[in-house]
């Protein structure tokens, strides 16, 4: 019963602004995404807090806190099916040092609340990421292949690697 449908069906997050549960599929959420980026011109800027903190978060405000900077950092990772000038590289290596920093954190000592809410938003990140590579793969834009091979490298690993997290927390 972990198909794909039952993960989007299930994903949701805490509206930092409002405190609102929000439900909705990773399909939705990509074509908002897609919309966003048609829009926009947007630049890749590090935020002053991607760096990760020496301390792993083990409450779930601390997580949360954590997740946003992983949201802004595959915002700008999503660029690889855009034709707008944009700094792929540090976009990359900010997902990477993000997600290598997150596998460290030990999930038995966080709170249940925010293993739970760990554990839906790197579902939802490898998600995003499959549908970045589709919609890559659509687009075909050959001066962005090297990223978006880069792109499955990088989603082949941690899809294994989260399947294991999955099976050994699952509920």
């Amino acid at each position: 019963m972990h198909s794909k449908n039952r993960i989007q069906a299930c994903f949701g997050l805490v509206d930092p602004r409002a405190g609102d549960l929000i439900l909705f599929d990773a399909r939705e959420a990509r074509k908002k995404l897609a919309f966003k980026m048609e829009t926009q011109t947007v630049s890749i800027v590090a935020p002053s807090d991607a760096t990760p903190d020496a301390e792993q978060p083990s409450s779930l405000p601390e997580v949360e806190k954590r997740f946003e900077i992983l949201s802004d950092i595959t915002d700008q990772v999503s660029q690889v099916n855009s034709l707008y000038e944009t700094d792929l590289d540090a976009a990359f290596e900010g997902m990477e040092r993000f997600t290598s920093d997150a596998r460290t954190w030990d999930l038995a000592t966080m709170h249940d609340d925010a293993r739970k809410f760990y554990l839906s938003h790197m579902s939802f990140h490898r998600e995003i990421v499959a549908d970045i590579i589709a919609e890559g793969r659509r687009i075909l834009l050959d001066e962005r292949r090297p990223y978006l091979k880069r792109l499955v490298n990088y989603h082949r690993d941690f899809s294994r690697w989260l399947a294991g997290i999955e099976k050994k927390y699952a509920a």
